[in-house]
């Protein structure tokens, strides 16, 4: 992951994040992939940036 830089916008290449899957075991329809490209520790204090990955027909929960 690139460096945090106090005062600057982070850049993350968020498709060369591994993406975690998540489903819904009585609802089909819940079903989607994410990565979190931005959490407490790794740039971020109190706010966290998640790359949602949602196919058509699917939605969070």
């Amino acid at each position: 992951m690139p460096k945090s830089t106090q005062g600057k916008v982070q850049v993350v290449a968020s498709d060369r994040l591994a993406r975690t899957k998540v489903w819904g075991e009585t609802d089909k329809a819940v079903r989607w992939a994410g990565a979190f490209a931005v959490y407490g520790g790794q740039g971020a204090t109190a706010s966290s940036t998640i790359v949602y990955e949602i196919e058509p027909g699917g939605r969070l929960g």
